[in-house]
């Protein structure tokens, strides 16, 4: 199969994934009056968090053909996320960071350590989405899948719905 046609292939599992991941408002724009207000510790999570998402949907926007895919871009995505999983992530949820205009809940510190173990998996699923940058259409794509898993898992618990 020649590159070009590997590349526009996707796992129906992925695009399944973002598409659920799309659907359960895990990937909204945030508009400008989301950060509104927010300072210190909570301003910079919501920053992260928007950072993430913006690699999430570029590395999706070349998994499913709407821009050329790049495994290169794909490695330096996956590894800007990993940077902010783990020690990370948890070091942006000191205890009572929340109300307005966070959108963490009181979950995050009541089940503590399911937290901690979704940010360490966060690196972990981005670490295995840069070891398998250059097979879009197998295990990058399975890789995706399971990066945007752990993100939903974490915000289907700890995210308040507004």
């Amino acid at each position: 199969m020649c590159p070009d046609t590997r590349r526009r292939l996707v796992p129906a599992a992925a695009v399944f994934a973002l598409f659920t991941w799309a659907s359960a408002g895990l990937l909204p724009a945030v508009p400008a009056s989301a950060h509104e207000g927010a300072t210190g510790v909570v301003k910079d999570r919501m920053e992260t968090m928007k950072s993430m998402r913006d690699d999430v949907k570029a590395v999706a926007a070349g998994l499913k053909g709407e821009q050329a895919y790049d495994p290169e871009f794909v490695r330096q995505a996956a590894a800007r996320i990993r940077d902010h999983g783990g020690e990370a992530m948890t070091r942006l949820f000191p205890e009572g960071s929340m109300g307005r205009p966070s959108d963490a809940n009181a979950e995050v510190w009541q089940q503590w350590p399911r937290f901690e173990a979704l940010a360490r998996r966060l690196s972990k699923e981005a670490d295995a989405l840069a070891a398998a940058a250059d097979d879009p259409a197998g295990d990058g794509g399975t890789a995706f899948q399971a990066l945007t898993a752990t993100c939903k898992a974490c915000h289907d618990v700890f995210r308040e719905r507004r």
